[in-house]
């Protein structure tokens, strides 16, 4: 191994939509809310014995020498941000990297920033390899959210989710207990990133809202329009919206499920609100395996 390569907890973290901030208000306005911000990043990463390994644009790439010290900091940041003007997310991944002139390289900082990519405001997500060095205590706070495709990588990285505990916070969840089999997966493809969700995962939610796990920002969808759920090995979708979801299986004609539930089997798509034949550009294709 290089000497100057080490592992590593390495945290992403980062201010939601900065750029249109940035235009929407002006520099001088957007600076003085985003300044403040980055500062308190700043505070909760050397709170934790972090390292701020580079500040670049409205957020920063740092190192920590655990998992549960990276995770406590990137959750301080969250809860600290919760009630502001101002939304931030989060990626954490463990792995060895390279320190080299002041900087840090690897593809461990790469899976980081897609960890990154993938949490939305207010969220902070976590790779299987940060989740197996937290502790106990730790992991039991994390939802499973499956697998997700990271650029550059042939396999599925699975994946974890921590929020905010906020008091007022709601999840949409199912009208039915569930029994999990861990045999079951199934794949969700929106067009740009492929989702494998095993059966033992948390409920996995599709709509407009950005802390949906699949975003359709489109004004046909609802807020949050459907959940995808496993129920003794066998995946559901339940839909919660005014529209609708057109759902076909194994080129079969759609079905339109308006606040009702749907068993997904072999493979097909789902259009969320919209007639699919009037728009085919937010097609979701599923397959199930299992």
């Amino acid at each position: 191994m290089d000497p100057n390569s080490e592992s590593s907890a390495i945290l992403f973290v980062d201010i939601c939509d900065s750029t249109k901030l940035f235009e929407t208000l002006g520099d001088v306005r957007a600076l003085s809310m985003t300044s403040p911000c980055i500062k308190q990043m700043e505070h909760y990463v050397a709170q934790e014995g972090g390292i701020v390994q580079q500040a670049e644009g409205d957020g920063l790439l740092c190192t920590f020498f655990s998992a549960d010290a990276a995770l406590r900091a990137a959750q301080s940041i969250q809860n600290a941000n919760q009630a502001g003007p101002l939304g931030v997310h989060a990626g954490l991944h463990f792995g060895p990297m390279i320190l080299q002139e002041g900087a840090i390289f690897g593809d461990a900082v790469n899976v980081a920033a897609r960890m990154l990519e993938i949490a939305k405001k207010g969220e902070t997500i976590i790779s299987e390899d940060a989740w197996q060095q937290l502790s106990a205590e730790k992991r039991e706070t994390l939802r499973a959210l499956g697998r997700v495709t990271v650029k550059g990588k042939g396999q599925l990285f699975r994946i974890f989710l921590a929020v905010p505990q906020a008091p007022d916070q709601t999840l949409v969840q199912l009208p039915f207990e569930t029994t999990r089999d861990g045999s079951a997966i199934l794949k969700i493809d929106d067009g740009r990133n492929v989702y494998q969700i095993e059966a033992d995962a948390s409920n996995f939610v599709l709509g407009r809202h950005e802390d949906c796990n699949l975003t359709i920002d489109q004004t046909f969808v609802s807020r949050h329009h459907a959940t995808i759920e496993c129920r003794r090995g066998k995946f559901f979708l339940v839909d919660h919206s005014t529209n609708g979801s057109y759902v076909n299986e194994d080129d079969q004609p759609y079905k339109l499920l308006r606040r009702e539930m749907l068993q997904l089997h072999g493979q097909g798509t789902i259009s969320l609100g919209i007639d699919p034949n009037l728009d085919r550009q937010h097609l979701i294709r599923y397959e199930c395996d299992g």
